[in-house]
């Protein structure tokens, strides 16, 4: 799914076909007014089923239609026949954005930072291999590439060293934030987050006028929280994001766990830089 739809099944398995197609879809909760086109294609050999019910299966074969569906498929809407060819470069195991969107519907709209194939980043992974002999450096992957898209690494470049990172202390992380809504939209993006001088465990940003990112680092691993604020005239408001990172150059996908702000992100990314 595109057009500001903050989540992507990304080649899992989420329903039976006979053909391909393309079809409108309904993904926002309570607001059937938003849609979005859905591209039913070929799932790739490795592809594992969705590890969950949900609300965005195929209406092809219900037998009885009394009125539109208010989230997922649009069964009364036009058909577009698609070859059904996959051009997601991902294995059709794993899904971008809160499985209980794909449930229930989204909050609202935003977008999904994507890489070849229109695959979402964070369902892309890094090649590896057998590290024999040499001098091992750390790295970070990097998206690039003409026309059919490719990767790169790059080493990355340290900073101040801060007692909870268990290797390399970054001198900025990479944070990507997708689907945020109302107040909080400002911070749909991906930013380059600069460690804070003289506060090796912190890193901030300013993204706007009164509108801060601040990521904390505290103790040893696994304990890592995040933080996004959003700071206006006269009041101070936040949304907090919690999650395990073995270290602090990992990138690592963490689920907003509270939030004194409407409109909070859904989830947010974040790695070196």
């Amino acid at each position: 799914m595109t057009g500001h739809c903050p989540i992507d099944p990304n080649g899992m398995v989420m329903d039976f076909l006979r053909s391909c197609f393309r079809r409108r879809m309904r993904f926002v909760a309570g607001n059937p007014s938003i849609q979005t086109f859905a591209r039913w294609y070929r799932c790739a050999p490795t592809a594992l089923p969705f590890p969950v019910p949900h609300a965005f299966d195929c209406g092809n074969w219900n037998s009885v239609h009394p009125t539109p569906s208010n989230l997922g498929d649009q069964d009364g809407a036009r058909r577009h026949y698609d070859r059904g060819q996959r051009f997601n470069i991902s294995d059709g195991t794993s899904f971008a954005g809160p499985v209980e969107f794909f449930q229930n519907g989204c909050p609202g709209i935003g977008d999904l930072p994507r890489g070849p194939g229109d695959t979402p980043v964070v369902c892309i992974r890094p090649g590896g291999g057998i590290f024999k002999a040499g001098q091992l450096l750390r790295t970070k992957p990097a998206l690039g590439g003409i026309a059919k898209g490719g990767s790169a690494y790059k080493p990355i470049t340290p900073g101040g060293p801060c007692n909870g990172c268990s290797t390399i202390t970054p001198a900025a992380l990479l944070v990507t934030i997708t689907g945020a809504f109302g107040p909080a939209a400002v911070f749909n993006g991906v930013w380059t987050v600069p460690q804070v001088v003289g506060f090796n465990c912190s890193w901030a940003l300013n993204v706007a006028p009164g509108h801060t990112i601040d990521i904390i680092r505290q103790g040893t691993l696994p304990a890592v929280r995040y933080n996004a604020a959003l700071v206006g005239p006269g009041n101070a408001a936040y949304v907090q994001a919690s999650g395990a990172e073995p270290d602090c150059t990992v990138s690592v996908t963490i689920a907003s766990s509270g939030s004194t702000m409407l409109g909070s992100p859904p989830f947010i990314t974040i790695g070196a830089a």
